[in-house]
Order: structure tokens, then C-alpha cells, then sequence
């Protein structure tokens, strides 16, 4: 039986295994729907039938008590017309008893019921008639009679009503309390039952799953174990699978690939050894190559020698250069001094300019005062002359006149000082003339010496002329044997790298893995390094995807 699950597949162990578990499932909700259902029947006649019978027999109860008690009021009454009051009253009562009575009746099932009923109808019959006749008594104004009535007869059969009624009302309540006890018990039976059905599926389930999954993780876990191995870098581990379903495949599957790795890793083995002695004979190619490279190196000495010529005439005319720009700068420097000087120049003959406009100003000024003078001094005499003793306009004009001598004084000191400043920048700018001269004479100087160490220059650059004539035959020399052997080297290089390098690679993975014996890998010993794939797991032959 083990043997034969081992062989099912995953997929129909586990359909018969949820298979299992969903009819114990259909069981066990087949039971708890018909305890429910037994329940929900006693619950629904209890509701439906007793406790409807026990408020229609509470009802009827309280409508005949409610009549007892006006037909008590009517006949203790002195009033004849209370009686007729109340008639509507009675009539509607009476019609609600008639009504309940007949509902109560439509319910009865039990002997006691019916039995209980016909003695109802019995006292139920005199308590009306004893009640119409009070009434009726009592209309007639018969009081007396109406109030012997009552404690005689009606209050006796009011009882004996009352009594029949709570005999039928306690009736109905047992009743009830008599389905409820059923309702509980049924309760506590069919909550047992599905306590030990609910406890029966969870071992069941739990037992179910546990095989299931140890069926599965089982050959699962060895598996990773092997893959483990093979990440590793071991490669002999041997697994044996005892079973047919798809873990069983799976590890025949995973053995089939250790099996040929292990072959591919040997082959691997055997060709870095191959490429290590191809690099061996690299190493010798590489060894003529260096000698090749010995006369490379006394031509590029040569070369260095006239190369150091040529450095130091450079350097000659770097330093002329340096002279030349020095001087260059000093020009420059001369150059802006002299624009300076100039500018200076036609500043001070601009300053001079203004003097000569406020000079002639201030002349005309002096001519204006001279002219006013002249006037009031004609005034002055024609007053003096019309005046005679009298001498104030005489004394306004001699005022007036001091006052004009007084501006006149002022304005000749002023022409005065003007005079002497334009005198003074006058000579500023005779100096600063002078001093333009002498800058510009220096700057034709140092153009004199920049064209001589120009030509101290040109000098050089023949000296350095003729020293790359020399090195360029010897570089010409050493450029085609450097272009022979820079094709040699190249490939030498690129090839001895590649070899090297795709050694050190295969070395390196080839030791990471830890080989069987060629004859201790098993039966595909004598299969080629490229067998057949196995079976897949669907049956289907397994495909790797690129």
C-alpha cells in the first residue's frame, strides 16, 4: 500500500487527500444542518403553537377579568343608567372573548386541552347568563335583586371562569417549558456531536497533511542537499530515488546531471593543461622577441642624445623669450606713462582755457562798473548843480560811486590772481611736455633692444633646425623596427594574456570541484559526455532554456 503511494503522483495524492478531507467536511455539515434542523423544528412549534396558544389564553384571561370587574361596577352602581352605558362596552368584550375562544380552540391537540376546553364552555355559559341578568336588572331598576345576583351566583361563576382559564394558561405554560427543556437537550446532544465530528475532521486533516507533506519534502529536501553538494563544488554525491512519482524523477533527474558534470569537469581539466603548455611556448616567442628589442633601445639612446641638444637650444630661446617679454612690458609700461603725460597735457591747457573765459568775463564786468561810474558820476554833478546848499542826492551819489570804485578794486584783484594761476599752469605744462618727450624716447629704446634679441632668436631656431634633421633619421630607423616588432608584440601580448588568463580561470574552476573517481560515477560511465536528458517531471523530456 506505502509502496503503491509513493508511486502516485503528487497531483493524485493530493486530490484524494483534499477528497478525504472534503467528505468528512460534507459529513460533518450533513449532521450539524440536521441538528439544526431538528432544532429549528421545535423551535418553530413552540412559537408557532404553544407560546401562541399561552398569549391568546392571557388575553382571554384579561378580557374576562376586565368584564368581571365592570359587571361588579354595574351592579354595586346606584346609577339605573350605567347599565346601559356600558352596553357597548360588554358587547365588544363579549365579541373578543368569542374571538379568542375560537383562536384558542382552532390550537388544541392534547386530551387535557380539549378535555380542560368543554368544562371552559361549561362555566363560560352561566357566567354570561348570570352577567345579562344583572344587566338586565339593573336596567329595570331593580338594584337589589342585581347585587343578590352578583354575590350569589355571578362572582361564584366568575371564579369557577377565572380558575378554568389559569388551569388552561398553566397547561400551555408547561408546555412550553416542556419544549424548551426538548430545545436544550437537543442543543447539548448536537453540540457533542459536532464537537467530536469537528475533532475527528482536524485529526484527520492534520494527519492527512502530515504524510502528504512528508511524501513530498521528503525527496525535495534530498534533492537540495545534492544541489547544495554540486554548488558547493562536490560532485560525489550519489543519490538513489525509491520511489516513481515526480520527486522520484526529479532526483533521478538531478543524479543524471551530477553524473555528467562530474565528466565535463574532468574534460575541463585535461584542456587547461593543454592551454598551459601552449603558454609555455608563448614564453619562448615572447624571449626573441626581447632581443629584437635590445637594438630598439641603443637607437632611442641616440635619439635621447640629440633630444637633449635640441632641450637645451630650447631652453636658450625660452630664455630670450622671457628677456623679450620683459622688455615688451617695460615698452607697454613706457607707452601708458607717455599717454598719461599727454593726458595730463590737455587737461592743464583745458584748465587754462577756463581762466581765460572767467578773465574775460571779469573784463567785462570792469567795464559794466566803469560805465555805471561814469553815469553816476554825470548825476552826481547834475544834483551838486541843482542842489545848491542842499547836498543829500550829491551824498547818495558819492556812495553809490564809493561803492562801484570798491567792485572795480575787487574785480582787479581777482584778474589779477587768475593771471598768476594760468601763468603758474602754463609752466605745469611745459614740464609735462617735457616729460612726454622723455618717455617716448624711452620707448624707442626698448624697441631697439626687443629687434636685437629677436635676432639672437632667429639664431637659435637655425640651431634647433639643424638638430631635428639629425634626430629624424634616427627616428625614422627606430620607427620601422618598432612598427615590426609592435605587430609582433601585440599578438605575443594579446595571445599570451588570453592563454594565461583563460589558464588561471579553468585552474581555478576545475579546483573548486571535488571529482569522483571516472569509474566510481556509476553506470553512465559508459555513456558519451553528451547523453540523453532525462524524463522530465511531467513526463515530457526535460529542456534547458536559454
Amino acid at each position: 500500500m506505502i509502496a503503491r503511494l509513493r508511486d502516485m503522483s503528487i497531483g493524485r495524492r493530493l486530490g484524494a487527500g483534499f477528497s478525504l478531507i472534503l467528505l468528512l467536511s460534507v459529513a460533518g455539515i450533513g449532521t450539524g444542518l440536521g441538528a439544526l434542523s431538528s432544532v429549528a423544528g421545535a423551535t418553530d412549534d413552540m412559537v408557532r403553537q404553544a407560546l401562541a396558544k399561552e398569549r391568546l389564553v392571557s388575553d382571554w384571561y384579561g378580557n374576562i377579568f376586565a368584564g368581571i370587574k365592570r359587571t361588579i361596577a354595574i351592579a354595586k352602581s346606584n346609577d339605573p343608567t350605567l347599565a346601559v352605558f356600558f352596553a357597548d362596552d360588554a358587547r365588544q368584550a363579549s365579541k373578543r372573548s368569542l374571538e379568542l375562544k375560537t383562536a384558542v380552540e382552532k390550537r388544541l391537540s392534547s386530551p387535557d386541552e380539549l378535555r380542560l376546553y368543554r368544562e371552559i364552555d361549561v362555566v363560560r355559559e352561566r357566567f354570561n347568563r348570570y352577567r345579562d341578568t344583572i344587566s338586565e336588572l339593573k336596567q329595570e331598576g331593580r338594584q337589589q335583586q342585581a347585587e343578590q345576583m352578583l354575590a350569589a351566583d355571578f362572582i361564584p361563576a366568575a371564579r369557577a371562569y377565572l380558575d378554568k382559564l389559569n388551569e388552561l394558561l398553566a397547561l400551555q405554560r408547561a408546555e412550553i417549558d416542556r419544549k424548551g427543556d426538548f430545545i436544550q437537550a437537543s442543543y447539548r446532544h448536537n453540540f457533542g456531536l459536532l464537537a467530536a465530528l469537528g475533532v475527528l475532521l482536524a485529526l484527520s486533516c492534520a494527519t492527512l497533511s502530515w504524510f502528504l507533506a512528508r511524501s513530498v519534502t521528503r525527496p525535495v529536501r534530498q534533492a537540495v542537499q545534492l544541489a547544495l553538494q554540486v554548488s558547493s563544488g562536490d560532485l560525489t554525491g550519489q543519490l538513489q530515488a525509491q520511489r516513481g512519482d515526480e520527486t522520484g524523477r526529479m532526483i533521478d533527474a538531478l543524479q543524471h546531471m551530477n553524473n555528467n558534470l562530474a565528466r565535463i569537469v574532468h574534460g575541463v581539466r585535461h584542456a587547461g593543461e593543454s592551454i598551459a603548455a601552449a603558454g609555455d611556448d608563448i614564453a619562448r616567442g615572447n624571449a626573441e622577441l626581447f632581443t629584437r628589442t635590445e637594438s630598439q633601445v641603443a637607437a632611442l639612446e641616440e635619439a635621447s642624445s640629440a633630444m637633449e641638444e635640441l632641450s637645451a637650444a630650447v631652453k636658450e630661446n625660452a630664455a630670450y623669450a622671457r628677456q623679450a617679454t620683459q622688455l615688451v612690458n617695460t615698452t607697454s609700461s613706457s607707452a601708458a606713462h607717455g599717454g598719461q603725460v599727454v593726458d595730463n597735457v590737455v587737461n592743464t591747457m583745458g584748465a587754462i582755457k577756463d581762466s581765460s573765459a572767467r578773465i574775460a568775463s571779469i573784463t567785462t564786468v570792469i567795464d559794466g562798473i566803469a560805465f555805471q561810474t561814469n553815469i553816476l558820476a554825470l548825476n552826481a554833478a547834475v544834483e551838486a548843480a541843482r542842489a545848491g546848499e542842499q547836498g543829500r542826492g550829491f551824498a547818495v551819489v558819492a556812495s553809490e560811486v564809493r561803492a562801484l570804485a570798491q567792485r572795480s578794486a575787487a574785480a582787479a584783484r581777482e584778474i589779477k590772481t587768475l593771471i598768476g594761476d594760468s601763468v603758474e599752469r602754463i609752466d605745469q605744462g611745459h614740464q609735462q611736455a617735457s616729460q612726454a618727450g622723455a618717455a617716448m624716447r624711452d620707448i624707442v629704446s626698448g624697441v631697439a633692444q626687443v629687434q636685437q634679441i629677436m635676432q639672437r632668436i632667429a639664431e637659435a631656431s637655425h640651431q634647433q633646425s639643424a638638430g631635428i634633421q639629425a634626430i629624424a633619421g634616427t627616428i625614422e630607423h627606430t620607427d620601422r623596427m618598432t612598427q615590426q616588432n609592435s605587430s609582433l608584440a601585440e599578438e605575443s601580448s594579446a595571445s599570451a594574456e588570453t592563454l594565461n588568463e583563460q589558464a588561471r580561470q579553468l585552474k581555478l574552476a576545475v579546483n573548486a570541484f571535488k571529482l569522483p573517481e571516472l569509474r566510481s560515477i556509476g553506470s553512465d560511465q559508459a555513456m558519451p559526455a553528451t547523453s540523453p536528458a532525462p524524463r522530465g517531471l511531467g513526463g515530457q523530456t526535460a529542456r534547458l532554456i536559454p
